[in-house]
């Protein structure tokens, strides 16, 4: 592998190894990372199929392989892997993550058609409308992920990515709002709180209620599990906020915290 990025040196290691991976399991694993490095997916998934059907896993390093494949933007293959898991071991432990990650596939699928429509890069554009036979799926299956493991982090970023869905996709701010408030108020203590509280403080902005949404971005910044990322984000936010009120200098000391 420290080498497989050399010109052809990835197409021969396969090549060779191809030859050896009956012979034993380590070139069988092995081979399906060099697959993946060539991003030759669906072969990488039918070589983890073999692998966890003569090792018993039980699914374990299918779900590693699906969630790495998803980290890479192959979000059709992912999806694919998700929903085998959930077809083949629906009583293993990663199940409620495997469904998860099947509805953040779709939704990634989504999204990707709907940026494909919306020109982003130019100063201003008419948004595609969104086609309610696509978003519903999606919605559905994170809506069904709440009911059947309730109170759940899994449950929790559900209802986030269903809130984030409503606000910015189906332009549905209310409704959106109603799922980052049931988070901030219900679950302040979820790693997500923080991503629902930043939320909330950008449909006040929109809302022109620079107050309230002061209230939601200072939350963020107080919030001892809110990780760096987003503390930075309400602090920007909080900077802007300063500058329309023409104080400057608190603008500028949200800006170096």
């Amino acid at each position: 592998l420290s080498y497989s990025n050399k010109p052809n040196a990835l197409d021969e290691t396969i090549e060779v190894v191809e030859k050896y991976k009956s012979d034993d399991i380590s070139f069988s694993y092995l081979l399906a990372r060099l697959y993946i490095e060539k991003k030759h997916y669906d072969e990488a998934f039918d070589l983890y199929k073999e692998i966890d059907k003569k090792q018993n896993t039980r699914g374990a390093d299918l779900y590693s392989f699906g969630d790495f494949v998803y980290r890479d933007g192959e979000y059709k293959t992912a999806s694919e892997v998700y929903k085998f898991l959930i077809d083949n071991y629906s009583d293993q432990q990663n199940i409620p993550l495997a469904k998860l990650g099947y509805a953040k596939t779709q939704e990634a699928l989504f999204i990707q058609k709907y940026n494909a429509a919306n020109p982003e890069w130019k100063s201003f554009f008419i948004s595609a409308k969104v086609d309610e036979n696509e978003i519903e799926p999606v919605i559905s299956a994170y809506q069904e992920i709440v009911k059947v493991y309730q109170h759940s982090e899994v449950a929790i970023e559900a209802k986030l990515r269903t809130g984030i869905l409503l606000a910015h996709y189906r332009n549905d701010i209310i409704e959106g709002e109603k799922y980052f408030s049931i988070i901030t108020e219900t679950y302040p203590m979820s790693k997500f709180a923080s991503l629902a509280f930043n939320e909330l403080g950008n449909i006040k902005m929109q809302q022109t209620k620079l107050e309230e949404a002061e209230k939601y971005f200072q939350s963020v910044v107080k919030l001892q599990r809110a990780n760096p990322e987003d503390k930075s984000y309400a602090n920007y936010q909080l900077a802007r906020i300063f500058s329309f009120r023409n104080d400057f200098e608190s603008a500028r000391k949200y800006l170096m915290t």
